[in-house]
């Protein structure tokens, strides 16, 4: 039987803080597993000078003040349709860094992951694993999951409840297999992007994928690394390693996760 190709697409951005985390945090970029082989990639959108991040970021704060969020909401998502009618062309690099020609903010992260998308069902991946620099994926779990969802169409991950509505996956752990990305990719002329784009694809695929939600950790300033907690991790998928002090610091947390994992036996992105 031959192997099943799984590509984990991680977003990135090249600037000092997610460089930092990825050359800290060391993943394998390739780990073959049974019937799985996961092959690691980085998203980025164009390189930029560090005074063009901070506007973006700037802009993109925008986006949770009342007024001017119903203006930016607005304008994106009828100018970003437009931009975004055509998925971009990518360019990967030896060091598994998928390159798309658009800006890298939040506001583009929805055009930056359908070029990441079409490129996997053309380099025919079985399935698509996204997730974030800050999160360690228990590949030991991972593999189970897998072998027991149903694979006619696959739409699964993190869970993410939303105000009156019906939860959907998030963003920072998301999981299709190949029929149901094509599935997406067909709907991409429809996607909202004046919202963010894990809301925008839940509302997509509404009535069309039910989405299937996997065991799941989330690491905070809390979080006490007891007993009872770290086997909470053991059963998990995707443990999501959050720092929200100011400087970031998620790289303790997830090499603690890491080291445990890895000393009881589990295989680790």
């Amino acid at each position: 039987m031959s192997q099943q190709r799984v590509a984990v697409l991680i977003s990135y951005r090249d600037d000092d803080v997610f460089k930092n985390l990825r050359e800290k945090y060391e993943r394998p970029r390739e780990l073959e597993s049974g019937e799985y082989k996961f092959s690691v990639f980085f998203i980025a959108g164009r390189k930029s000078p560090a005074w063009l991040y901070s506007i973006l970021d700037f802009v993109e704060t925008l986006r949770y003040r009342k007024l001017l969020w119903l203006v930016l909401r607005l304008y994106d998502s009828l100018a970003l349709r437009i931009s975004a009618k055509k998925i971009r062309r990518v360019e990967v690099n030896k060091d598994g860094i998928i390159q798309v020609d658009c800006p890298d903010d939040l506001r583009h992260l929805g055009i930056k992951m359908y070029a990441a998308y079409k490129w996997c069902t053309e380099e025919n991946f079985d399935f698509i694993v996204r997730t974030t620099l800050s999160t360690v994926v228990n590949i030991t779990n991972l593999k189970k999951f897998l072998t027991e969802r149903d694979k006619t169409f696959l739409y699964a991950g993190l869970k993410l409840p939303l105000k009156n509505r019906d939860a959907i996956v998030s963003g920072g752990f998301t999981i299709f297999n190949k029929n149901g990305l094509l599935l997406l990719l067909s709907l991409s002329n429809k996607h909202n992007h004046g919202v963010l784009d894990d809301v925008a694809i839940g509302k997509l695929l509404t009535g069309k994928l039910e989405p299937t939600f996997c065991e799941s950790t989330v690491i905070e300033e809390s979080f006490s690394y007891t007993e009872g907690e770290m086997l909470a991790i053991e059963d998990s998928v995707v443990i999501r390693c959050k720092s929200f002090t100011e400087v970031r610091n998620d790289f303790i947390a997830m090499n603690k996760v890491k080291k445990y994992l890895i000393k009881n036996n589990f295989a680790v992105i």
